[in-house]
C-alpha cells in the first residue's frame, strides 16, 4: 500500500468484505476485490497500464457476467512468439505487445515500453501478451496467450 493509497481504509469504513488485496500479476499487483451486500467493489492500481490490465482481467468479466453476456471471459487467443521474452519467477506478466496474422496463425512480440506508467508504450501496442510466471525466458517459437486490444 502506497503513501496515498486510501482504498483499504475506505473499504473498511464502509464495511466492504475484501476477498483479495493483491494478485500475482505484473503490472497490477495491488488490485483489490471485495463485496458489500450485493455490490462488488474493486480497487485498481494507480499507474495507467496497471489500471487498464487489471480492469481488463478482473472488472470487465464481472460486468459482462452481471449483464448476462454470452461471453464473459477476456477473449484469449494464442500466438507464436517471435522473440525471446523474460519471465518473472514471482508473477505472471501481461504486457503490451504487437501481434499480426501471417501464414494462418498469429505472430507476436512484446512492444517497447518502460513499465506500468508508460501509457505511450501501451498506445503503440495492439495486444497484451501473457508471459507466464516461471524462471528463465520464453524463446522465439514458443506459443503464448494474448488479448487483442481492439475489442473488449
Amino acid at each position: 500500500m502506497g503513501k496515498y493509497d486510501f482504498v483499504e481504509n475506505v473499504f473498511a469504513e464502509f464495511g466492504v468484505r475484501v476477498f483479495f488485496d493483491s494478485v500475482a500479476m505484473k503490472p497490477g499487483k495491488p488490485t483489490v476485490f471485495g463485496q458489500r451486500g450485493k455490490t462488488f467493489v474493486f480497487g485498481l492500481p494507480g499507474n495507467p497500464v496497471s489500471t487498464i490490465v487489471a480492469f481488463r482481467m478482473f472488472v470487465a468479466p464481472v460486468i459482462r457476467s452481471l449483464l448476462k453476456a454470452a461471453k464473459t471471459d477476456a477473449g484469449r487467443l494464442r500466438a507464436c512468439l517471435e522473440a525471446p521474452a523474460k519471465c518473472d519467477s514471482a508473477r505472471t506478466a501481461i504486457v503490451p505487445a504487437l501481434v499480426r496474422f501471417e501464414d494462418r496463425s498469429y505472430r507476436i512480440r512484446t512492444a517497447p515500453w518502460k513499465g506500468s506508467s508508460d501509457l505511450a508504450g501501451l498506445a503503440r501496442a495492439n495486444a497484451l501478451v501473457v508471459i507466464p510466471q516461471a524462471d528463465g525466458a520464453l524463446q522465439a517459437g514458443d506459443w503464448v496467450e494474448f488479448f487483442p486490444l481492439e475489442s473488449t
